[in-house]
């Protein structure tokens, strides 16, 4: 009960002491936040100082970010956290009340009589009457502002400064503190330079020069092809250094300006270029022009792809329907008209592939034709006892884990070869290497000569109806597909009368290449008269495929002068008159070197 008297009767004192605490408490607080928005400000403006005077590597930057954050809790511990942990009970508010107004210590007293052990401590009635002068007093009291300002103006002196300069620089310089937060994130990229690369490129392929960590592959003994194009400030000439990682040595090349660059290239823009011919070991290579650098890009040296050529082609005369392969060659002859797929075989996996025949460029297909898997992969099983080839065994020339290319022959010269044709290859692998030799293919044409062909007959002289024989000898490289005979006759005075064909022979069966016999024609199909002439003419055609007409040769024309059977009878008997007199001749002969008898 007296405990809670004496508690109201010092209510004032507690609400008093209450606001006091208050106030100091927010105040506390702000310059705590005010140290810390300065510490962070000044630690960011030395990292990025010292990070852009030194261009500190990515493990260098760790280690100065770890001394900053080392720091940072050192300073902090001694500068902010008290501000914000620190805690004043009534008892200490009370002294400072007591400080400032310069009143005596019955203020502390009072609030110390109402500890429920008081009661031991001496006479009730005199705490008592100490409480209520205090209670009394208190109620006069204003709000004291002894509050510890002189920090909070240092700290927000500093932090004005700071916020201001932080402003600046990123208004100034927003390249600056975009790439500083970047590295702050341990993000391999440079300051902005007085000299600025704008493109680099590296054996042809584009590289980015401000991202890490990238990789290029290079064939054995190629030559690095170095192109950069910069702007800004530009330097004379720049250099590429090349760290060759396992014979630990570096080698520079020096970076001279393009002088044929192209005329529409901005006149504030230079490129320079470089080469290095003969890698042959892992390496990395970093460039720089003026004061500007490039990142390090990792050269890695693999071998070119090997690309072999093959080819799959029918004989259009073959009675044998598949498909003779080549694979391996170079070059192959076929006969005149033949269809030809080419393709290319690899042990690596091409991502580029074109031929070029005379101006038309073709991209060849990732695959092999369907009619051609079962003939491929019987060649991949090593099954090439069994399969038509033109030279050797071609399982053994079939690179493993081939990867098969073609090219469509629809459209190309080589749907129909009517000529040589040189093929040549544009190969790329996966990694845009290219093959150590180029890559061709040749077609030889074996040209299909027309037939030959001669024809004779025995008599000059035929009745209408007669059936004359001719003797016909006839050949051709290839096949004989047909002989012909055309008969014409020519009037006396000249006009042509009748004709008419007959087929004397046609190849149904096996290729012939000879043919040597006699045929018969029948004249009665051309309706001649005693007087008139008939004109034979026979022809040979050969063979060159179902859908081609085939040459055709004419063989020298026989005429026949048709007669009745009394003009046969007078030229046999002429003919028997010249017979006598040849005999008698002979005779004579004879007797003039033997003599008379």
């Amino acid at each position: 009960m007296v405990e809670s008297a004496v508690r109201s009767e010092l209510a004032p004192l507690h609400r008093l002491l209450g606001r006091i605490g208050r106030k100091r408490q927010r105040l506390r607080l702000t310059i705590g936040i005010l140290g810390v928005l300065v510490g962070l400000i000044f630690v960011a403006l030395g990292l990025f100082t010292l990070d852009w005077l030194l261009g500190l590597t990515i493990a260098q930057r760790v280690v100065l970010i770890l001394v900053a954050i080392i720091v940072a809790y050192v300073a902090s511990r001694r500068f902010i956290l008290p501000w914000f942990i620190g805690r004043e009970s009534e008892l200490d508010l009370a002294l400072l009340v007591q400080k400032h107004f310069g009143i005596d210590s019955d203020l502390v007293a009072a609030l110390q009589f109402e500890y429920p052990e008081a009661v031991e401590w001496g006479s009730v009635e005199l705490e008592q009457k100490v409480i209520r002068q205090v209670a009394a007093q208190a109620q006069q009291l204003p709000l004291i502002e002894d509050v510890p300002r002189a920090p909070l103006r240092k700290r927000l002196l500093a932090s004005l400064c700071g916020v201001t300069l932080v402003t600046a620089l990123v208004l100034l310089f927003p390249e600056h503190v975009a790439v500083f937060v970047k590295r702050l994130m341990l993000q391999n990229v440079h300051y902005p330079t007085a000299t600025r690369i704008i493109d680099l490129s590296v054996n042809g392929q584009p590289v980015s020069w401000d991202k890490a960590g990238q990789t290029l592959r290079c064939g054995v003994g190629a030559t690095v092809d170095i192109r950069v194009v910069a702007t800004g400030r530009l330097p004379e000439q720049g250099q590429a250094l090349f760290q060759i990682v396992d014979q630990r040595r570096n080698l520079r090349i020096p970076l001279v300006p393009v002088e044929n660059q192209p005329a529409d290239s901005p006149a504030v823009q230079r490129a320079f270029s470089g080469k290095w011919t003969g890698l042959d070991a892992p390496c990395r290579v970093r460039m720089t022009l003026g004061d500007a650098t490039s990142q390090w890009i990792e050269l890695s040296v693999v071998p070119p792809p090997v690309v072999l050529t093959w080819f799959a082609f029918q004989d259009p005369l073959s009675e044998n329907p598949e498909y003779t392969m080549a694979v391996g060659n170079l070059q192959i002859s076929v006969r005149e008209g033949t269809q030809v797929i080419v393709g290319l075989a690899s042990r690596s996996e091409l991502k580029h592939a074109v031929a070029t025949i005379g101006l038309l460029e073709v991209p060849l297909q990732r695959g092999i034709p369907q009619h051609l898997e079962g003939l491929l992969s019987a060649i991949s099983q090593g099954a090439a006892a069994s399969i038509p080839q033109t030279s050797g065994p071609i399982n053994s020339r079939l690179p493993s884990a081939s990867e098969f290319w073609w090219l469509d022959p629809a459209g190309t010269p080589l749907e129909r070869v009517e000529s040589p044709i040189r093929i040549r290859f544009q190969v790329r692998d996966q990694f845009g290497l290219e093959p150590s030799v180029p890559v061709e293919a040749f077609v030889g044409v074996r040209p299909d000569y027309p037939p030959q062909i001669a024809v004779r007959t025995v008599t000059r002289l035929v009745l209408p109806s007669a059936h004359p024989t001719l003797f016909v000898e006839a050949r051709d490289d290839v096949a004989l597909r047909e002989v012909r005979a055309l008969g014409k006759v020519v009037q006396a005075d000249g006009e042509e009368g009748g004709q008419y064909e007959w087929v004397l022979w046609q190849g149904n069966g096996p290729p012939t290449r000879t043919l040597n016999e006699k045929y018969k024609v029948d004249l009665s199909q051309l309706k001649a008269k005693k007087g008139d002439k008939i004109e034979l003419t026979v022809v040979a055609e050969d063979e060159r495929g179902s859908d081609r007409p085939g040459a055709v040769t004419q063989a020298d024309a026989i005429f026949l002068e048709v007669t009745d059977l009394a003009g046969i009878l007078a030229v046999m008997a002429e003919a028997d008159r010249e017979s006598a007199a040849q005999l008698q001749e002979m005779i004579d002969r004879q007797l003039d070197v033997g003599g008379e008898q």
